[in-house]
């Protein structure tokens, strides 16, 4: 109960030991998930903390805050911000590490993700052609592939490596705000505006079926780790559990 204001994001550090949280009073805290005491405080955002998210190897955090156009990186030992990673043209509404930490994708209003190296903090790549605020990104955990979800309703794949376009995936009827793979990196779960969660074959682009429950928007999904069960949370203050098979 340290946060006294909401609080809009929550990672698990990889090994499980540790939760960053990040709230409206422009701070991460961490906490001992086994004593659910707080061990730390990152401090330094300049706004409130609207994304974190831990690399595979549970060295860094990345953060971004509303009204932001940059990302920032802090090493998990120290607690202190690594670097400030600056290209956006409009507040970065997502970022995503690649399995091996290597790279970090963020989605932003100017229509673009773009692909850091986390070591350097250097810029390596954009995607573009979304056509619209890309709203959410998201890798696969075989890393062979980036979903991006955007305001026109759509979710595009793209092949990490080479970043040319896969496929483009139609059917909602509102803006994307939440991705999703599953462990076995075959389905993608797209959350939506319209309330819905749907899922998506990633080999061939198809979508095979909608989860309807929400009425209004479904802001994050979750996996359980043996695939077999969705968890998806919405701004109608539920979250529902979904058996995939």
């Amino acid at each position: 109960h340290a946060h006294t204001v909401p609080v809009y994001s929550i990672a698990f550090a990889p090994d499980g030991k540790t939760i960053a949280t990040g709230s409206q009073d422009r701070t991460v805290g961490l906490w001992d998930t086994r004593t659910g005491q707080q061990i730390s405080r990152l401090i330094g955002q300049t706004n409130m903390v609207n994304t974190v998210v831990y690399s595979s190897d549970g060295k860094t955090i990345a953060t971004s805050v509303v009204g932001s156009s940059s990302v920032q990186l802090w090493d998990t030992q120290t607690k202190q911000q690594r670097t400030t990673l600056k290209g956006h043209k409009g507040f970065v509404t997502s970022v995503a590490f690649s399995p091996d930490g290597k790279t970090l994708a963020s989605a932003g209003w100017d229509s673009t993700v773009r692909l850091w190296d986390t070591r350097t903090g250097r810029h390596i790549g954009t995607i573009a052609g979304h056509g619209a605020s890309a709203m959410a990104v998201a890798f696969s955990p075989d890393g062979k592939t980036i979903a991006t979800g955007n305001r026109a309703n759509t979710v595009q794949l793209w092949n990490a490596s080479t970043r040319d376009h896969i496929a483009t995936l139609i059917g909602h009827a509102d803006r994307i705000e939440s991705l999703k793979f599953s462990h076995d990196s075959t389905i993608i779960a797209s959350g939506s505006a319209d309330g819905t969660v749907r899922l998506w074959d990633v080999r061939t682009g198809t979508h095979f079926v909608t989860l309807s429950g929400h009425w209004e928007v479904v802001a994050s999904i979750a996996f359980s780790p043996d695939d077999v069960t969705l968890a998806s949370s919405g701004t109608d203050g539920t979250i529902l559990l979904w058996k995939l098979r």
